[in-house]
């Protein structure tokens, strides 16, 4: 079997509000009306965009609901059938 290598991505709270940030605009929508779908606050929303929160795993859940994207996007930044996993050289 041949080896695997995890490639290594660097990802970090402002990152990820960065993303579900420019994701709600994409879509035009209010942090007000994305909070209220989420079931969190206005200001839990800005916190998340601005780094200042860190995004547990139920919220994670909710804005990929929300978003129709997958956690690896979210998380990651990566796009849909990225491997994640690739034969060691």
């Amino acid at each position: 079997m041949p080896a695997t290598k995890l490639i290594t991505l660097r990802t970090d709270r402002f990152e990820i509000g960065q993303r579900l940030r420019r994701l709600r605009l994409t879509r035009r929508a209010r942090q007000r009306t994305v909070a209220a779908a989420i079931g969190v606050s206005k200001s839990s929303i800005s916190q998340i965009e601005n780094g200042s929160r860190t995004l547990d795993i139920d919220k994670l859940v909710k804005f990929c609901w929300y978003f129709e994207r997958s956690p690896s996007f979210i998380l990651l930044g990566l796009p849909r059938n990225t491997k994640l996993w690739r034969k060691a050289q």
